[in-house]
């Protein structure tokens, strides 16, 4: 007997940006937001417990809120 198990999986977007500038100038209430812009793209996430980082444009960013938005997965330029 043979059994097969499927399983789906379903990636989901955060709040989508266009580019980096989009997260700095956000002051929404989304604490995810995917940059897919031309040429530039990744998640960010809300680090909650930093407030007080300089931004390493594509790695870390600063919103106008002072929320810093942090790259997952590690920064990459295509």
């Amino acid at each position: 007997m043979v059994m097969v198990v499927a399983a789906v999986v379903q990636l989901s977007l955060g709040d989508t940006a266009a580019d980096y500038d989009s997260i700095r100038n956000y002051a929404g209430t989304a604490t995810v937001r995917d940059v897919v812009g031309q040429h530039i793209a990744g998640r960010f996430v809300v680090n909650p417990d930093d407030t007080t980082s300089g931004e390493i444009p594509g790695g870390i960013l600063v919103d106008v809120l002072g929320r810093r938005w942090y790259r997952q997965g590690g920064i990459c330029q295509l």
